[in-house]
């Protein structure tokens, strides 16, 4: 396929919402805006996780063509919310794309879900999907009503057949993913690329003084800094990685004291901090959450920390297609990982 001039990017959440979502759609539309592609993106006003958009908080447009969407969306708190919420933003665009009559090349689909591809499909648009996910097998895990999970996965299956069917081809974000389309959707013909979440090198790249950088942001110098940063969701198992680091405090031995910085936001955010008042005293003061902030901000703790957590909670045939944005960003910023037996490190 020749390079397309014109490429629509169409993302229910985008920078600067804070998520591996986010984050995928706004590095594959700066990768397309590099390629010399004019870019448009179709998505939402910043909202996550509570819903409400937020206009105050939107950046700069990096050369992108923005189209947000100011959508009241509910809390991203459980299933049924979630299946509310990635069904009305693809009602909101059909309407959108109907209205503008948009003249696209490509268009591209990002998201966990193939309903973002649907509006696409709709309005003839060529278009291909990319997964960085595998729904509905990853959101089924909040479902416990056995026969409800397989109803959902039985549909949802259905609905990504009859969408990836129709696509010009996917972009992966795990070359593994390849072999579970082949699987579970029998597809003779994958047209795919692999692109991994791309770091903005700008931010994330080693500090040259971890020493300033620490005395800048408050860090103890002597401490051995653990870092999480991004949603806190189900799929992360948080309040787990809290009562971990608990148990291995009073094991760890050396001139530096861990300490655990968890940075951002989401559903579990009560169950970490749950977690966190049930340690003892002298534990809990090594533990630090922080809302939120920046990704300018963001790319500064993870320069000084010593260690970055990709925690995955999933199952084991789900665990190694998943490869989450901050693992890149730790990488890129020279600072070692500890991610599970079994994912996408091996």
């Amino acid at each position: 396929m020749a390079r397309p001039d014109s490429v629509l990017v169409i993302s229910q959440l985008f920078n600067p919402d804070f998520g591996g979502l986010s984050t995928r759609a706004y590095g594959l539309a700066l990768l397309f805006r590099s390629l010399g592609c004019r870019v448009t993106v179709l998505t939402t006003m910043p909202h996550y996780p509570d819903g409400y958009p937020r206009e105050d908080s939107c950046p700069r447009g990096d050369g992108l063509d923005l189209v947000r969407l100011k959508l009241r969306l509910l809390p991203y708190r459980g299933f049924l919310n979630r299946v509310i919420n990635f069904s009305y933003f693809p009602l909101a665009c059909c309407r959108e794309l109907f209205n503008s009559h948009g003249d696209y090349d490509l268009a591209v689909s990002v998201g966990f879900n193939p309903f973002s591809a649907i509006p696409l499909m709709f309005n003839g648009f060529k278009y291909v999907v990319d997964l960085s996910d595998l729904w509905p097998d990853t959101i089924a895990m909040e479902v416990r009503n056995p026969p409800l999970r397989l109803v959902l996965q039985l549909v949802g299956r259905r609905v990504n057949q009859y969408v990836f069917e129709r696509s010009t081809g996917f972009i992966l974000l795990n070359p593994n993913m390849h072999e579970l389309l082949r699987r579970f959707y029998r597809l003779s013909e994958v047209k795919w690329t692999w692109i991994v979440n791309p770091a903005d090198e700008g931010l994330f790249r080693p500090a040259k003084s971890r020493e300033e950088l620490r005395e800048r942001l408050g860090i103890d110098q002597d401490s051995f800094v653990v870092l999480y940063h991004g949603v806190f969701g189900m799929l992360q198992g948080l309040p787990l990685v809290v009562r971990a680091f608990g148990k291995a405090f009073s094991s760890i031995r050396g001139r530096k004291q861990p300490v655990l910085y968890l940075i951002g936001h989401g559903e579990e955010l009560g169950k970490v901090l749950r977690a966190v008042s049930e340690l003892p005293p002298r534990v809990r003061e090594r533990v630090k959450v922080l809302p939120r902030m920046p990704r300018e901000v963001v790319a500064n703790y993870v320069r000084a920390a010593d260690l970055g957590l990709v925690p995955i909670s999933a199952s084991d045939a789900l665990i190694y297609i998943v490869t989450p944005a901050k693992s890149i960003e730790y990488l890129a910023s020279g600072v070692p990982i500890l991610a599970p037996r079994g994912s996408f490190i091996g």
